[in-house]
């Protein structure tokens, strides 16, 4: 038997979240740079990012050509292809950190926004 995930459904609200329980809000990404200096932070970003471009530039090669062009540049070179499926793999998984960080980064944003958005109604409620 398969273990289900639990479902994530948005539930509606009758009033908005509070500026407390958006800043509470949980995001993955900071674990990639929690605890590094801005120095720190800047090269490992430069890192990852510098290691993916490569790595995109070839598998946008492998993804715009024929089935039958790509079989046979395998068989031509397969030692090759047997560590560039793993270094791909290794790559997507830095790409969808990076993805989940920019992710994050929006959230976070969107958060700060409508954290000022509502002390500035508060506040002109209260005037």
């Amino acid at each position: 038997m398969s273990k289900q995930k639990a479902d994530l459904r948005l539930v509606p609200r009758s009033q908005p979240a509070t500026a407390q329980e958006l800043a509470q809000m949980e995001f993955r990404a900071l674990k990639h740079f929690r605890g590094l200096s801005e120095p720190q932070r800047i090269e490992k970003t430069y890192q990852v990012i510098d290691a993916i471009r490569p790595m995109a530039v070839f598998a946008s090669s492998i993804v715009a050509m024929e089935k039958s062009e790509l079989i046979a540049w395998v068989k031509a070179e397969d030692k090759r292809f047997e560590e560039a499926i793993v270094e791909l793999g290794r790559v997507r998984d830095d790409a969808k950190s990076v993805s989940e960080v920019i992710s994050s980064a929006v959230a976070r944003l969107g958060v700060a926004l409508a954290t000022v958005e509502i002390e500035y109604l508060e506040k002109a409620a209260n005037v």
